[in-house]
């Protein structure tokens, strides 16, 4: 769980109700795009994610860090915090779902804060909130998400969970105390993928929202995950549960959602995760995009292409709320522990830097010295980095 985006989750999310989805579809059917290869305005903020296990660790030396994010020039730090059912912070409404090691006299999250508030610079903080449901799956085994292939998961709650269930209602609850808590710039929901949306409870609440009976069906009987009626069921529930965590935040907080690339077509969707950029941006919030090409055994370039197809789609002022998150995982197979070669960071860098409002470097717990390195000499050679 030491990840800000882990290599291999399952996971997805919703939240409300209406019967518009044709709507909706006609909508983004016909949405504009813009191509604006241009840098964006504001600069490029560069981000560190610390996994789970990270935070979690009492002997973590926060001040050695510090003094890392400074020489790196971060401009931010992205936190993991936990998940509803397993809280690294001592909410007391919810004492049986805090971590081990978590107490009322020990924060890990607050110690954690604490440390960095003593960087000079002012960094922007992102909690970040886990949406899986392992432990509540077990609990409640009809909440687990189905996929179109009729496999029940053992990470994923179903859409209707998290759109009319206890979990979608807890997850809303911890964005309101994590932003009344800590008041970070940004939570960020990760491991929201819809993919296992196609259960009972699911089809019933596609029924009520469309007024078909059943979902879209291929030649085998499976669900048809692509098929535009359902992307677009799935868009609309993703956009009303980000309506109703931005609702119980404080005012000027992003809701951050994070999202898988398209390998085949940078840029473009992940229709078959429930991912579509432009709704949530359209929203005003922000993505954060996994862009992890080590685990996927791409080139570091593909950051750059994955540049290129977001100039391509939009323009300056949506691309200042998009995150390119470099994954440093290295290839499935590899030895534990296996990351992508201090060079191919600074390639991915380079080739990014000014297309997006953050680049983002994920774990903390797999950056080594040379790509500490790495991080500074870029510091030094690049104005805002």
């Amino acid at each position: 769980m030491n990840s800000a985006h882990p290599p291999n989750s399952p996971q997805r999310g919703v939240y409300g109700e209406s019967s518009c989805v044709t709507a909706t579809l006609l909508a983004q059917r016909g949405h504009s795009s813009m191509i604006t290869p241009a840098e964006v305005p504001g600069g490029t903020g560069l981000t560190i994610g610390v996994g789970f296990d990270t935070l979690a660790d009492p002997t973590f030396d926060w001040d050695a860090f510090a003094n890392l994010l400074e020489r790196a020039g971060a401009a931010g730090v992205a936190l993991q915090v936990g998940r509803p059912e397993l809280l690294l912070f001592p909410w007391n409404a919810h004492r049986d779902e805090w971590a081990p090691g978590v107490s009322a006299d020990y924060d890990p999250v607050a110690r954690a804060l604490g440390a960095l508030a003593s960087i000079e610079a002012d960094l922007e903080i992102t909690l970040v909130i886990e949406v899986t449901a392992p432990r509540h799956i077990q609990r409640e085994p009809a909440s687990a998400g189905v996929f179109a292939d009729g496999a029940s998961s053992e990470q994923l709650p179903s859409i209707s969970s998290l759109a009319r269930g206890k979990f979608g209602a807890d997850l809303v609850a911890l964005c309101r105390e994590v932003s009344d808590r800590y008041q970070p710039a940004r939570i960020s929901l990760t491991s929201l993928i819809l993919e296992a949306s196609f259960g009972d409870s699911d089809r019933e609440l596609f029924s009520k929202m469309t007024g078909l009976r059943d979902f879209p069906r291929d030649e085998a009987g499976r669900a048809d995950t692509l098929d535009p009626l359902v992307v677009a069921w799935r868009t609309q529930l993703l956009t009303e549960l980000i309506a109703q965590c931005a609702s119980v935040t404080l005012p000027g907080t992003l809701i951050d959602i994070e999202m898988r690339v398209n390998w085949d077509d940078p840029g473009a969707d992940r229709a078959e995760s429930g991912h579509a950029y432009a709704a949530v941006l359209d929203t005003g919030n922000a993505i954060t995009l996994w862009d992890s090409f080590g685990l996927n055994d791409e080139p570091p370039t593909y950051s750059a292409q994955l540049a290129d197809g977001l100039a391509a789609r939009f323009g300056v002022g949506e691309r200042e709320r998009i995150t390119i998150s470099i994954g440093l995982w290295g290839r499935l197979g590899d030895t534990a522990g296996a990351t992508i070669s201090p060079f191919d960071l600074r390639i991915a860098i380079e080739n990014t830097w000014g297309r997006v409002g953050h680049i983002g470097v994920t774990p903390a717990s797999l950056i080594g010295a040379e790509h500490w390195r790495v991080l500074a000499e870029l510091r030094e050679s690049r104005v805002g980095l």
